[in-house]
């Protein structure tokens, strides 16, 4: 009967019913009036037949309470209420990963792949019956595996989790889900869909993400990245390049790392890893022998139970140039410092100088020692790399010249170093043309602490920069066992963008600035505080006191003589490529943009974009090194061969690369690294309230978890006393009155 009153759906239980009054009037109102009501009948009745039976008084009687009651009734709104139970089975979504990766056996021994075992953990699972079990697959997109979880293989090209988990939460909108449980080694390769965006609509739909973790966190691995000093040398020059190697499970062992070019191997070390998984790097000297681009190779070789040796392997190229740097060297008396540099600089190849001295020399022949005359002319200046001035005055020079200089080192990117003297520079130059120039604003009286001699400090800043090697030493050591100079410019307030390199040490904090260099417009301007580096040669010659001056001219005339004025440099580890996968992308910050925009940034995103109707705009993170804070690696993807621009978002103005990428043998970047993502998978569960596992202990989550069907308990009313049914039975019971009382002749 309940069952139909209410309409009741099978798995409907009815837990309680029955009648419930639904008036809001108070009750004894209520009964007050049905009493006085009944009094009033009776005195209604008085004046009725005295002969009238008792039986009929009864019936009328009653009938009239009955007409009074109806009212009351409606006041009291009887309803036919029952309490209602439903449950519904939820859903346990498991999310099973079929990537490439996860065909890695994690034991040198090849036992069980990843797939085999999370596929062999999932079929053992045994859930309730009230409970809906759904198996996915993935790779990079979703699709059901409840049919086919025995026929799949890991045979998928690329992982995306966050497509994967973006889809799922579109099926799941709406459904009864009890919790998605994601069985993955981490390892997402997607760069355009970010697996903590997609998340996010998980967490919002509050389905709790369990992922568990398939794969050894520290699988027994070697890789290595390299990185040159510099993107530009001459032939024969020694240029720096430093291996990053990176390892797991090989701690205290020692690896061979070699050196190779397109002919031969240039070298070899062994190294020796440090423990606890720390990275370490080894450094080798270059020296090209012929111009033209250079690719260099370094590998480490293969370790005993190494998982793969995609990642043993680096390259990198250099540009080897012939044309000698075209310098300008102007001083204004033969001291020390101009003699000594300028029969250094006079006997390599690798610089074309004009010596222009403004007084007589007369420490050469007769014949060469009139004095020398500035250039006039700003084709004559433009003909030049580098402007290097010593201790000039101003009214040696034109203020048309110097106007020119300055236009040439900010507009045209020549380069310019200052050399301090006691007569002139840079006390006097304050209000020339070339003040802006200076990296600072303002210089202190005199020379300095006479007499104290010291040795300069590299700062931090200053180790890492290519001026301030002098070899391949450790710099601060090296700069340690140079002979002291005694005398030194006061440099008293900074500008903006400057950077320090080397300083007087001070007793505490901060020494005094001795080596300054500031990028201006294009140009770099390098200032040298003191003019006693020529102390340097002593008992060991021009080693060190050339090897500062050579890098020096280098740095700030090389941009001018390639024509090249970049502030980030990028690189690709090889412009052979397989489309849809990673290629190694390397990106330098020079030290000037840091040190201007204030960024030393953690990661950086790179950006390829097509200059042909081929391909597509493409996006990589690239993370910093932690020897090297200012040069950045990871994998850029591109979809199609052909020309691209590739850039560093937010600083395209500080330099890009063009370059024609063309198809290439398979090159399988889900096997290269076999590393798993414990990390990734683990911020994936905090962020949705879910657990994290490693596979062997997939079956106590499950048991852990809370699968019981959700219970829906409401209830429905059916009300009685709004209707045409109590209307009727007013009218029913008004009209047996009325006919009763007619039928006995009463009024």
């Amino acid at each position: 009967m309940i069952d139909r009153w209410f309409n009741i759906e099978p798995g409907t239980v009815v837990l309680e019913s029955g009648l419930e009054w639904q008036s809001t009037w108070p009750t004894a109102l209520l009964v007050t009036a049905l009493v006085l009501g009944w009094a009033a009948i009776g005195w209604m009745h008085r004046s009725d037949r005295l002969d009238l039976s008792p039986g009929w008084r009864i019936v009328l009687g009653a009938l009239r309470f009955a007409v009074l009651l109806v009212p009351f009734l409606i006041l009291f709104q009887p309803s036919l209420a029952a309490r209602l139970e439903k449950q519904q089975p939820r859903s346990l979504v498991f999310l099973l990963d079929q990537s490439k990766s996860m065909s890695v056996a994690d034991d040198a021994d090849g036992n069980a792949t990843r797939f085999e075992r999370a596929r062999t953990a999932l079929g053992a699972l045994s859930l309730a019956d009230n409970v809906n079990q759904e198996t996915f697959a993935f790779d990079e997109a979703l699709r059901s595996a409840e049919a086919t979880l025995a026929n799949l293989d890991p045979d998928g090209s690329t992982t995306s989790i966050g497509a994967a988990l973006s889809q799922l939460s579109a099926e799941l909108a709406g459904n009864p889900t009890a919790g998605v449980v994601l069985i993955s080694d981490g390892r997402d390769l997607d760069q355009g869909q970010s697996p903590l965006a997609a998340t996010r609509d998980l967490a919002r739909l509050e389905i709790p993400v369990h992922t568990v973790l398939v794969g050894d966190p520290t699988p027994k691995d070697v890789a290595v990245q390299a990185h040159l000093e510099a993107q530009y040398a001459f032939v024969g020059d020694p240029v720096a390049l430093r291996a990053h190697i990176d390892h797991n499970g090989y701690d205290d062992e020692v690896v061979s790392v070699t050196l190779a070019d397109d002919q031969r191997v240039i070298a070899s070390n062994d190294v020796v890893l440090p423990g606890e998984g720390e990275s370490t790097s080894v450094t080798f000297e270059l020296r090209p022998e012929s111009s033209g681009e250079k690719a260099y190779r370094v590998e480490v070789l293969p370790a005993a139970g190494e998982l793969t040796a995609a990642n043993n392997t680096a390259e990198v190229n250099l540009q080897v140039i012939e044309q000698p740097i075209r310098v300008l060297y102007v001083e204004r008396w033969p001291r020390w410092q101009y003699q000594f540099l300028r029969n250094a600089m006079q006997r390599d190849h690798r610089f074309e100088v004009q010596f222009v001295l403004l007084t007589e020399d007369p420490t050469t022949p007769d014949a060469e020692r009139q004095a020398g005359t500035f250039p006039q002319t700003r084709e004559e200046l433009g003909a030049f790399d580098v402007f290097i001035f010593g201790d000039l005055a101003p009214q040696d020079v034109g203020v048309q010249q110097w106007e020119m200089v300055r236009e040439l080192v900010v507009d045209e990117g020549v380069g310019l170093i200052l050399i301090a003297g006691s007569q002139h520079m840079p006390h006097s130059f304050s209000e020339t043309p070339i003040a802006d120039l200076l990296p600072f604003d303002r210089v202190g009286v005199g020379g300095g602490d006479e007499g104290q001699s010291f040795r300069p400090r590299p700062t931090p800043l200053g180790e890492l920069h290519p001026i301030m090697r002098m070899g391949f030493a450790d710099p601060a050591a090296t700069w340690k066992a140079l002979p002291a100079m005694g005398w030194l410019v006061p440099i008293e307030s900074l500008k903006p963008g400057a950077m320090v390199l080397a300083e007087r040490p001070a007793a505490a904090g901060a020494g005094d600035p001795l080596i300054i260099v500031q990028r201006s417009g294009r140009g770099s301007v390098l200032f040298v505080g003191t003019d006693e580096t020529w102390r340097w040669r002593y008992e060991v010659g021009n080693r060190y006191f050339y090897g500062f001056w050579a890098h020096a001219i280098q740095h700030t005339g090389m941009r001018h003589r390639v024509g090249e004025f970049q502030n980030v440099n990028i690189t690709l580890a090889s412009q052979q490529i397989v489309p849809g996968q990673g290629v190694g992308v390397t990106v330098a910050f020079d030290e000037v943009l840091a040190q201007q925009t204030g960024d030393r940034p953690e990661d950086v995103v790179v950006r390829a974009e097509p200059l042909d109707a081929t391909g597509q705009t493409t996006e990589a993170t690239v993370r910093s090194l932690p020897d090297a804070p200012l040069v950045f690696t990871g994998e850029l993807r591109f979809d199609e061969p052909g020309s691209y621009r590739i850039s560093v978002v937010g600083y395209e103005d500080a330099g890009e690369t063009r370059v024609d990428v063309s198809a290439a043998e398979a090159f399988d970047a889900e096997l290269a690294l076999p590393t798993v993502n414990a990390a990734l998978l683990q911020k994936i569960a905090e962020l949705t309230g879910g657990r994290h596992v490693a596979l062997d202990a997939l079956p106590t989550l499950v048991n852990e978890m809370d699968l019981s069907p959700l219970r829906y308990r409401w209830s429905q009313r059916i009300a009685l006393w709004d209707g045409w049914g109590m209307l009727s039975l007013l009218a029913v019971l008004l009209t047996v009155e009325w006919v009763l009382r007619k039928w006995l002749y009463l009024p």
